[in-house]
């Protein structure tokens, strides 16, 4: 198999690992278990068995979350944006921007701008979103919107565009604004009053 990745089950659903492996197997081939692989991340009390196959990875221990390392949760956002070494670009629409804020350092480039801004020659990017231009190259490009569907979906673009070392936040400004006790957004295909 090919781009192995990592399936973290709890141990303790036995039934639920063979028909979870059953599944698997009839829809993406083979299936390895590495029953001696226990995940020494997860608390004690949730022993976790890795499961590996090629090209998903989701984790199945509630109490410890492995993520695809494209998808970063509000930790390690938190760490990225304190180490100052993170390219955060804000995908919801302006006026949802203006409603709510942003994450610090997050620069707003709207989703439906996103393919055309990236294609931009650096002067253009500069003078109309007010900083450099991501490298197709560059490692701490990351994406956020309100709940993480749009980011999820800018990085898929970023990706096929060639940027693929990109990643996406998966709380979003909800997740973020949940943690620092901010004002939810909702309703987000509604104008701002006034807008």
């Amino acid at each position: 198999m090919s781009a192995l990745r990592r399936f973290i089950i709890p141990k303790n659903i036995q039934a639920c690992r063979s028909l979870f492996g059953r599944a698997i197997s009839r829809n993406l081939g083979s299936v390895s278990y590495l029953s001696g692989f226990i995940n020494k991340s997860a608390p004690s009390n949730i022993p976790c068995v890795s499961t590996e196959f090629s090209s998903f990875k989701r984790a199945f221990c509630t109490e410890n979350k492995e993520l695809p390392w494209t998808d970063l949760d509000y930790e390690a956002l938190c760490v990225l944006l304190e180490s100052g070494n993170i390219q955060l670009f804000d995908v919801r629409n302006t006026w949802e921007v203006e409603a709510t804020g942003m994450i610090p350092q997050a620069i707003n480039l709207p989703l439906d701008e996103l393919e055309e801004a990236l294609k931009l020659p650096p002067d253009s990017f500069m003078a109309k979103y007010g900083t450099e231009q991501p490298m197709k190259h560059d490692a701490d490009i990351v994406f956020s919107c309100r709940s993480g569907k749009r980011s999820q979906t800018a990085y898929e673009l970023a990706h096929s565009l060639g940027f693929t070392k990109a990643r996406h936040y998966i709380g979003g400004w909800n997740g973020w604004a949940e943690r620092k006790g901010l004002p939810l957004q909702e309703n987000p295909d509604k104008p701002a009053t006034g807008a």
